[in-house]
């Protein structure tokens, strides 16, 4: 069984990341079988929310899946911040309610908190965005969480949530995928909305990013930094005013196949 290290690198990164792929394909198929991962496999859905667990011997990983809708997800009034005992600082509201929706059937799929193994958690797309919201919480309820990965993940909370994240985790994003740059990392709210929570006080919302950021350019060479922000970001917010159109490139760089072709191409040669 491959090995998975806790702090980053390419093969963990890709290893987690044909996980996230096998929870598209509903089966365990040649990604699980590649990873020499012959423990037992169980695949969650409920709502919105779909991912698998495996569980073998000497550790536990969790992978949730993206969907289709995710625009939707990052315009619409599920946007706003919300609070929760879960969770330091305030989260998407979308997010956090998806999650909490299929939160009982996590826990029945993973070992109690006690078990000791390490568990790695992990997402794609909105799979992204709830495997850090479900670091943050397993983390709390006492699991031993090693490492969070997430692929092309859109922000979950603000600033008090990104100062209150425990788990070690790494951000891939790989060159033009745009989900990485929503929510905004500030938001106005128009005053009166109805759709806002009872006692929402604040005339902007924040958000920013956890974990350490692991980008890869349009050569498809890893660093750690964002290139071309300014450029992107006006693209951003011309395709957003044009009703959420996002150009081609930034949605093939968004799949789970791009990531992974990637992270292959960066694959260090055997010793």
């Amino acid at each position: 069984m491959l090995d998975l290290d806790p702090d980053f690198t390419i093969r963990t990164a890709l290893a987690l990341a044909r996980l996230c792929r096998a929870a598209y394909l509903d089966q365990p198929g040649e990604d699980i079988n590649a990873l020499g991962l012959t423990s037992h496999t169980t695949f969650l859905h409920r709502g919105d929310v779909n991912g698998l667990v495996v569980t073998a011997p000497t550790r536990v990983m969790l992978a949730f899946r993206g969907t289709a809708a995710l625009q939707s997800w990052l315009t619409d009034a599920r946007v706003v911040q919300v609070a929760a005992p879960s969770y330091p600082g305030q989260v998407h509201r979308g997010f956090a309610g998806a999650l909490d929706a299929t939160w009982g059937d996590v826990r029945r799929l993973l070992p109690p908190a006690g078990d000791g193994r390490p568990l790695w958690v992990t997402g794609h797309d909105l799979g992204a965005a709830l495997a850090t919201l479900a670091g943050a919480r397993l983390t709390a309820e006492g699991a031993a969480v090693s490492t969070v990965y997430t692929f092309g993940s859109p922000r979950v909370g603000d600033r008090a949530f990104y100062e209150g994240y425990r788990p070690r985790a790494y951000r891939l994003v790989n060159n033009n995928d745009v989900v990485p740059h929503l929510p905004l990392e500030f938001l106005a709210t128009p005053p009166g909305d109805s759709q806002l929570p009872t006692g929402f006080r604040f005339s902007f919302l924040t958000y920013k990013h956890v974990g350490t950021l692991k980008y890869f350019d349009r050569h498809g060479r890893l660093g750690e930094g964002m290139s071309d922000w300014s450029a992107k970001k006006s693209y951003l917010q011309a395709a957003l005013a044009q009703a959420g159109q996002l150009g081609p490139q930034m949605v093939a760089d968004h799949a789970i196949d791009s990531y992974i072709r990637v992270l292959a191409a960066n694959l260090p040669p055997p010793p």
